[in-house]
């Protein structure tokens, strides 16, 4: 998939200091296309989600990653950027199809190691300890909270865990 200069002036428009940026079509992700964009000094993520992705979708997991970030747990939480017109995704036609693009700052490191599942527990249960800690939520609270929130078991907290 690549961009046509139509699609990247859609995007400067929305976010206009990519104007100079570069992008990068990565093998990464699991929605339609993922672009890794460098502008200056500065690296991001350009998300495409698949056309079958309903706004809803899209709407909660931008919520849900401004509420972990919101948190200030001790990993990083890659919370979409705002448009210009403050929105968190844009629609932009990419060969000759719609679709929704987000911008996310990009995370600098590793991806977990997913089959680790011992060291993923370890990681949320202090994730979680420390946030019970800063905020004098117990226990009880929290799995409320995130049973609220839809999130339902802990452990999907962990492939978000990346150190700060």
């Amino acid at each position: 998939m690549s961009l046509s200069e139509f699609t990247k002036q859609a995007i400067f428009e929305q976010w206009s200091f990519l104007a100079e940026a570069t992008f990068e079509l990565t093998a990464q992700g699991s929605s339609r296309a993922v672009y890794f964009v460098r502008a200056s000094e500065h690296q991001f993520v350009l998300k495409f989600y698949a056309a079958t992705t309903a706004i809803a979708q899209i709407h909660y997991e931008h919520s849900l990653l401004t509420f972990l970030d919101s948190a200030h747990l001790p990993f990083a939480i890659p919370v979409p950027l705002q448009t210009a017109s403050g929105e968190t995704f844009i629609v932009v036609e990419v060969d000759g199809q719609l679709l929704n693009a987000a911008l996310l700052p990009r995370l600098v490191g590793h991806p977990m190691e997913r089959r680790n599942r011992e060291c993923q527990e370890f990681c949320v249960s202090q994730s979680w300890a420390q946030w019970d800690r800063r905020s004098g939520n117990s226990m009880a609270k929290r799995e409320s909270a995130c049973f609220q929130l839809g999130i339902g078991i802990v452990h999907r907290l962990a492939i978000l865990v990346r150190a700060k």
